[in-house]
């Protein structure tokens, strides 16, 4: 007897990329200040900045071989191993002091990321289908910008209790209660979703002409989207917000612009893809320019929520891309991963920025 998945199932699932979300945002408002406790050490300035991106970096490696690992010790397992060792090392720097072991155990909680994710989006496609494999999978990636929201502010609180910048690390250990709903409201599928892409890889050749497009324009896409969470923490702080709570709740206010503009998208999805790009990215150009001549927090957090507002990456759809192999899609959303952390890190240096977004406004 097939066994039938329904809403819990969804919602667990939609759970496990949150995770993700987590794994970046809620650091964030701490950054500059792990930066000030390790700022005698050599390179310090890039260390810390791996904390937040080394996870990324590790995604892009591993993700096309995830789809191996998990055919092999099967999706629930490989979901259940990830969430116990993302809790594990996800919490370890709570009691870790060296940068070099909180960079290790970052590393790790890359590598469960990469399988949380693949592993969540293959067993909704397993789970589910038709309009509402289509509905979950959409709010798996929709319901990321709220969380985002809520790991802001909950990153910032937590920074500014009694152990400082480690004490939001403990958010990943409390991830652990999840795992009885993986456990017992999940089960491997009978009929994986493998075999029907098997038969269409060989049924037509990989379209690559119609992928390749869309792959640049959402690399791009995803670098200019992503400049601002990895370096609005270090901006709040160098215009007057010295406290973990404070860049936090002004870094949640600014990402509020992200589901808004997500759902305002919607009375706009019908205007030509090109025009609302080319819009997107003037806009997007506008907002660097303004930032670059704020000189207070509440600019910033205007400008901020103008800029996510209007820049969400927008791809085309393709009707020829919907056989594409799991393994694929977790190796593009790892390329872009990587390249938007080490673009975002090299475009806003503060030693080669007029305007620095780790500093005070270079003379």
């Amino acid at each position: 007897m097939t066994r039938q998945a329904g809403s819990l199932q969804g919602w667990i699932l939609t759970s496990a990329p949150w995770m993700t979300v987590f794994g970046v945002v809620l650091l964030s408002p701490v950054l500059p200040f792990m930066m000030k406790e390790f700022a005698q050490h050599p390179n310090a300035q890039v260390l810390v900045t791996t904390v937040l991106a080394g996870p990324a970096l590790i995604i892009a490696l591993l993700s096309p071989f995830v789809g191996v690992l998990v055919k092999r010790v099967g999706r629930k397992n490989a979901l259940i191993a990830a969430i116990v060792v993302y809790a594990i090392a996800g919490s370890a720097p709570v009691w870790l002091n060296d940068i070099y072991h909180i960079i290790a155990s970052r590393m790790i909680v890359g590598a469960t990321e990469a399988v949380l994710t693949a592993v969540a989006t293959v067993l909704t496609v397993d789970y589910f289908s038709g309009r509402a494999r289509e509905r979950w999978l959409a709010f798996q990636f929709g319901s990321a910008s709220v969380i985002a929201v809520i790991a802001f502010g909950l990153g910032g609180a937590l920074g500014g209790l009694a152990w400082g910048w480690h004490t939001p690390f403990l958010v990943y250990g409390f991830m652990i209660l999840l795992l009885p709903l993986f456990i017992f409201f999940l089960w491997e599928p009978t009929q994986p979703i493998d075999r029907l892409t098997d038969e269409a890889k060989q049924s037509a050749p990989f379209p690559w002409l119609h992928i390749a497009p869309l792959w640049l324009m959402t690399m791009l896409s995803s670098i200019a989207f992503y400049v601002v969470p990895v370096q609005l923490s270090f901006v709040l702080n160098s215009r007057g917000l010295a406290t973990p709570e404070s860049i936090g709740l002004a870094s949640a206010i600014a990402n509020l612009g992200v589901p808004l503009g997500s759902y305002l998208f919607q009375a706009f999805a019908r205007q030509p893809v090109m025009r609302l790009l080319t819009s997107g990215l003037v806009l997007f150009a506008a907002g660097f320019a303004i930032v670059a001549r704020c000189r207070n927090s509440s600019a910033h957090g205007r400008w901020c929520v103008h800029r996510m507002h209007w820049w969400r990456p927008r791809h085309p759809a393709s009707p020829d891309v919907d056989h594409v192999q799991a393994s694929f899609r977790t190796a593009r959303a790892g390329c872009w991963r990587i390249l938007r952390c080490v673009l975002c890190r090299a475009i806003l240096q503060p030693d080669r920025c007029r305007y620095s977004c780790c500093g005070s406004r270079r003379t």
